[in-house]
């Protein structure tokens, strides 16, 4: 082999090298948009807050595209197709993806291959806008609505419930797809401006699990650092609350929390009193058997000055209703229908149930997880 051959041989070797490693960094989208035939179709990149163009093309005939997209950060990147600012596909793209996706004439995602994380990314969004939908359907009836009628009372309960199925279903994604980016984006997702999913400082520990699993992948990541953030925020959070908790001088950690008639209770309210502050679960029936030796009690000792606030930890609110009127509770009962991810678990640090608090006529917290003998020896002491 001669000399020069050899030359060209190598540089058309170094050329498809090149051509390779060059392509390699592109993300190929194709597919159709049936709605949109003869039109521009804009492609935006999510930089944390911030929407920027990088690409335009223009459909053919019946709604068929072809796009290149530039990818070289080496982690999946959040794009948006989309039409006069109206989004018609979210796509989640790594380097050298070769994406195709079909929509119907209106709208809807029919297919999407090439690519799991964009797959992910539209099971995400697809469970939370029907989720959103729902809530704001239930919202608009519920604040048209008298709050003390049972119709709102009825649809209090309904809104409480969706959330924590919601939140419970993010949480099973998360842990089925802990390597997936469309995760990260379950974790800020919100039901409105002011109800994050996950708005708990508890759930740090969902936040740093899933930091856990995405940041050797892709250390380099903004939304795993914006993980890394508001793990470490919940997390210092829960730091003051548990020294808030120690520090007795300070009293007891207030609760402010809806009854049967869906009117916010607070606490405080009760200060001056002997207060049992009971946390339970209304379909339990060893606790319903608590409930029982906490009625003679209370029948004995509430004309001396005592008072118990019991937080149900249930998710269905009718449920909890039914077991107060069942039982014909006569104290406080109270619910936010939040379950395990209730402010009140955290606040009281909260780990089983049944479990009980102590708080004086000068609320202060004189102890925690009573014996009922315990229970009815110090309500005795404190209410003579």
């Amino acid at each position: 082999m001669s000399y020069i051959k050899k030359i060209t041989i190598l540089f058309g070797a170094a050329i498809l090298f090149f051509n390779a490693c060059n392509s390699s960094s592109k993300a190929k989208v194709e597919g159709t948009f049936a709605g949109y035939p003869d039109d521009t179709l804009d492609f935006y990149r999510l930089n944390l807050s911030e929407l920027v163009k990088v690409d335009s093309v223009v459909t053919n005939s019946q709604g068929g595209f072809k796009v290149r997209l530039e990818t070289k950060s080496g982690f999946p990147e959040f794009y948006y197709v989309m039409n006069r600012e109206k989004t018609l596909s979210s796509l989640l793209v790594l380097p050298g993806d070769r994406i195709s996706i079909t929509a119907d004439s209106l709208q809807r995602i029919q297919n999407v291959t090439g690519s799991d994380e964009t797959r992910f990314l539209h099971e995400v969004e697809s469970g939370m806008a029907k989720a959103r939908h729902q809530f704001d359907s239930l919202m608009r009836l519920f604040v048209a609505l008298d709050s003390n009628t049972p119709e709102a009372i009825e649809l209090n309960y309904a809104l409480g419930e969706l959330y924590v199925k919601q939140k419970q279903a993010a949480i099973k994604f998360i842990f089925t797809h802990p390597r997936s980016m469309a995760s990260v984006q379950l974790m800020f997702q919100s039901f409105s401006d002011d109800l994050p999913l996950f708005a708990d400082v508890n759930d740090a520990l969902y936040f740093q699990r899933l930091y856990d699993s995405l940041q050797p992948l892709y250390p380099r990541s903004p939304y795993i650092a914006a993980l890394r953030d508001q793990s470490e925020w919940r997390r210092k959070e829960m730091e003051i609350n548990d020294i808030l908790l120690n520090v007795q001088e300070r009293g007891f950690p207030d609760l402010v929390i809806p009854d049967v008639q869906a009117k916010p209770v607070a606490l405080s309210e009760f200060h001056g009193k002997v207060v049992i502050l009971s946390f339970w679960l209304s379909q339990d029936p060893g606790h319903r058997m608590v409930n029982h030796e906490l009625l003679e009690l209370y029948r004995v000792y509430a004309p001396k000055g005592l008072e118990i606030y019991q937080v149900a930890l249930d998710t269905d609110k009718t449920a909890w209703a039914r077991a107060i009127a069942d039982q014909a509770l006569p104290w406080i009962s109270v619910c936010d229908g939040f379950g395990a991810g209730s402010t009140a678990v955290s606040a009281y640090a909260v780990t089983q149930v049944p479990t009980s608090f102590i708080i004086d006529r000068n609320g202060d917290i004189l102890g925690r997880d009573f014996s009922m003998e315990q229970l009815k020896v110090e309500v005795a002491r404190l209410c003579r």
